[in-house]
């Protein structure tokens, strides 16, 4: 964060488009995160130079203040969600066989 001491972190993988890293937090590192703007992500690459990836903390206290998500809620959306895609597909497959249906008769 702004004034926060560097947190160190230990590599554990890089896959060819990722890095994974591990660390210890404490209260007081999402307290100040809380109050923080931004945190700063520093990575070196293969050549020893540092990466930096900057995060806005923007909405993290209402994020980890809040209600956290609705299990119930998000699985009725994605049951509703499901329900109009197979609707959707049932609805393209009858266009498509009326269509080249259609396709026949007109050749013949």
């Amino acid at each position: 964060m702004e004034t926060g001491s560097p947190l160190g972190g230990s590599h554990v993988v890089c896959e060819p488009s990722v890095c994974y890293a591990q660390a210890e937090i404490d209260a007081g590192f999402i307290s100040a995160m809380k109050k923080g703007s931004k945190l700063v992500a520093i990575s070196l690459n293969p050549q020893g130079k540092p990466i930096v990836f900057p995060f806005s903390l923007a909405g993290f206290t209402k994020v980890v203040d809040g209600e956290g998500l609705d299990r119930a809620a998000g699985k009725a959306r994605r049951d509703a969600l499901q329900d109009q895609l197979q609707k959707n597909a049932e609805e393209n497959r009858k266009k498509l066989i009326a269509q080249q249906n259609k396709e026949r008769g007109s050749t013949n």
